[in-house]
């Protein structure tokens, strides 16, 4: 039923990405720029935002995504 493989390579899984959501203090903003990562970006600081009771907002520009801590 099932043909068993031996000998074959695992594919390397993706690096996990560490946001900078934790070092950021009320009033500080951080710029993604790398247009891939801008969706994962926003929901990961909502998440976050809402697992840890901060507050954050975002706003999109021709440059990337700005995230700025509020409080």
């Amino acid at each position: 039923m099932f043909n068993i493989e031996k000998s074959v390579p695992m594919e390397k899984k993706a690096e996990r990405i560490s946001w900078p959501w934790k070092d950021m203090d009320i009033g500080d903003s951080v710029l993604i720029e790398n247009q891939n990562l801008i969706s994962k970006a926003q929901v990961s600081c909502h998440v976050y935002a809402r697992q840890t009771g901060k507050k954050f907002s975002t706003q999109t520009t021709e440059v990337g995504l700005r995230v700025w801590r509020v409080a």
